[in-house]
């Protein structure tokens, strides 16, 4: 999943639970990148869960 444009969902967006997401090379909404509490806790766009390994978001672009 790559080339997206991520945001304005209101709750996450991409919450994963059991499998792994390359998700690198979307836009969440920010030139900051999506907002993880560890990885990536300045992110301004779209909040993201995840270890980093189950969802693989970086990197990201920065303009949709």
């Amino acid at each position: 999943m790559r080339f997206n444009d991520i945001y304005r969902n209101s709750l996450y967006g991409m919450y994963i639970s059991s499998s792994s997401v390359n998700a690198e090379y979307n836009y969440w909404g920010n030139e900051t990148g999506p907002y993880h509490e560890s990885i990536n806790p300045e992110g301004k766009g779209n909040r993201v869960n995840g270890d980093g390994t189950d969802l693989d978001f970086i990197p990201w672009l920065t303009s949709p």
